[in-house]
Parts: C-alpha cells; structure tokens; sequence
C-alpha cells in the first residue's frame, strides 16, 4: 500500500487569499502555467516531508508541538517573485517578510526533524506562498503580473501538519495543528 505525502505550513489568511487570487486571476489570463494553487491551499511551508506512514508523521507532529517555544508573531506577505528562469519560471510566488520568529520557527522544527532520524532540506530557507507552477506556454517571454500587491498582514498562530490528496481539488487537508 502507497503512504500518503505530508507537510508542515503556516495557512493563510483571507486577506492573503484574496491578493494571491487577484494575481492567478492575471496570470491565468495568460495561462502559462500547468497548475495554479487553489485558494484554500495556499500557504508557507515550513517542511516538505514527503512520503511517510501517518502514525510517524502524527508523533513527530506531537513531538513538535511539545519541544516548540514560540509566540504568535505577526508577518507582512507582498511582492510577486518567481524561481527559475525569468523568461520561462518554474514557479511564481507572493513574498513572505523574513522575522525573527518565522527563522526561528523554521530552525527549530529542523532540529527537531533531525533529532528525530528524518532528514532536513539543505535549502536555504524562503518562505513563499506558491500562486502557480509549471511552465506550460511556449511564450518565449513571461510578464510578472501588474496587479498592485499591497503588504498584507498575516497572523502566525499555528503550524500545521497537511496529508497530500493528489487527485482532489483542494489537494491538502490539515490533520494536526501545532499551537503556538
């Protein structure tokens, strides 16, 4: 039997939701992507687990939430970026502030990740909330959108542990939530 795909994120706001639908809303126009991120999936990762039993995942979520010693903190999310090439990118994505607390939460759920035997990203750490990815078009040359992308307040009060539905539309469900 395959085991699903889990992930640690911080959800998103209304507020986030509705600028990040404004601009897949300009992209789509143009349509240069395979796939655009559904609304109630939008968020920050904070660890891509990949394929794992649940009940291990579950505990190291539990594990988490008992060693983590972290305040609600407050984030401003704007400014469109992309990965990859500028003409062709891979993924185009809405900025998220770097804060302390977000660091600090990201290096502490690592060393807690590793601690507990499973292995950790040697990525340098950029938070982001995916709008859409995949290049499809075979338009030579990709416009960032225009649509004005105010800074948006997001409060940070939980992480949360999602189980990965790759046929459904959303795709992510949220089984644990980590208190901060």
């Amino acid at each position: 039997m395959k085991m699903a795909h889990y992930f640690l994120a911080i959800p998103v706001n209304k507020e986030v939701r509705l600028i990040a639908r404004a601009l897949q809303d300009e992209l789509k126009a143009v349509d240069p992507f395979k796939i655009y991120v559904h609304p109630k999936d939008l968020h920050i990762t904070i660890h891509f687990f990949g394929e794992m039993n649940e009940d291990d995942v579950l505990a190291l979520a539990n594990q988490i939430q008992v060693s983590i010693n972290i305040h609600p903190f407050l984030l401003e999310c704007g400014e469109i970026h992309y990965f990859g090439q500028k003409q062709q990118p891979r993924v185009v994505w809405l900025g998220v502030q770097q804060h302390p607390s977000l660091t600090k939460l990201y290096e502490m759920t690592q060393k807690i990740i590793k601690e507990n035997g499973f292995s950790i990203s040697n990525k340098k750490f950029v938070p982001h909330i995916t709008l859409a990815k995949k290049w499809k078009s075979n338009t030579s040359h990709f416009q960032l959108p225009t649509t004005p992308v105010p800074l948006t307040k997001l409060q940070v009060e939980k992480i949360v542990l999602y189980k990965i539905h790759p046929q459904s539309e959303p795709k992510y469900e949220a089984i644990y939530s980590i208190v901060l």
